[in-house]
């Protein structure tokens, strides 16, 4: 972590490409605050802090981002980069006002929302910005914070349905979604899930899905066919990336199917 004016920065000096990224900023506060939930350390609070005043130097007043820093610097290396660094700062900040009930966090994050609604963000079907609104309606309500959570999904909820080959960030969307749904129901915005959602469709893609990620499994039956199946034994792959293993599309399936589990359990 680079400290400089009280702000903290999480940087990737790999191959030297000495850059400062929003979502890496985001992912560092992740787990933290999944770590604080099972066991208190004051240290790793404040690193988790430093690192949040950092993401919100790099999101103004009306929710626009800068997504690549460079390092040591602090420049402007670019200003975007990949729609998906936004949904992912939102979430990092909504989990750490979670934990510390720093409103500092949370009007970041409604600077976002505002221009996620204003942009109509649910164009991209991102899977964090399912992530976040399911988290932000137990902070505020806001019956535009439900209908942008459904209509990410419900836009583009034939297509994961058809899809023909894995997907993982479609689980992690689908059942963020559901919960969102479930909670617009409770809060009295069951007009809003029937106009916008087939909820009946919404649960048989969840299940197809689930059913139909074990195609991106190495089983015994398909690493034997590679060249080192001791290595890939058990991981998860994306075929339509030449069989691509990385830990970042592990870690998407292994979400996903535990969310899955956590609601269809029983």
């Amino acid at each position: 972590m680079y400290v400089k004016d009280g702000k903290g920065y999480i940087f990737d000096d790999t191959k030297n490409t000495n850059e400062i990224k929003l979502g890496q900023n985001a992912a560092f506060i992740f787990a933290i605050c999944e770590y604080l939930k099972h066991e208190k350390n004051e240290e790793y609070l404040k690193a988790a802090q430093l690192v949040a005043e950092g993401t919100v130097n790099m999101i103004n007043d009306n929710g626009e981002t800068v997504h690549v820093l460079s390092y040591p610097t602090l420049e402007v290396k670019e200003r975007y980069r990949i729609v998906y660094y936004d949904g992912e700062a939102a979430l990092g900040l909504l989990r750490l006002y979670q934990h510390d009930g720093n409103k500092k966090w949370l009007n970041a994050v409604k600077s976002l929302f505002e221009k996620f609604i204003s942009r109509d963000y649910w164009r991209y079907n991102d899977h964090w910005l399912g992530y976040c609104a399911n988290e932000m309606v137990n902070i505020i309500p806001d019956r535009r914070y439900f209908e942008l959570g459904i209509i990410n999904v419900s836009t583009n909820l034939t297509y994961i349905y058809k899809r023909e080959t894995t997907f993982p960030t479609f689980m992690e969307m689908l059942t963020a979604s559901y919960k969102l749904v479930q909670k617009a129901k409770e809060k009295g915005y069951g007009d809003l899930v029937e106009s916008l959602i087939d909820e009946d469709f919404l649960i048989m893609t969840l299940h197809k899905r689930a059913d139909y990620q074990r195609t991106g499994y190495f089983y015994p039956e398909i690493a034997m066919y590679f060249k080192n199946p001791s290595r890939i034994l058990g991981a998860f792959f994306i075929k339509h990336h030449g069989y691509r293993v990385r830990i970042d599309d592990i870690e998407h399936y292994v979400s996903g199917y535990i969310q899955y589990q956590k609601l269809f359990k029983s």
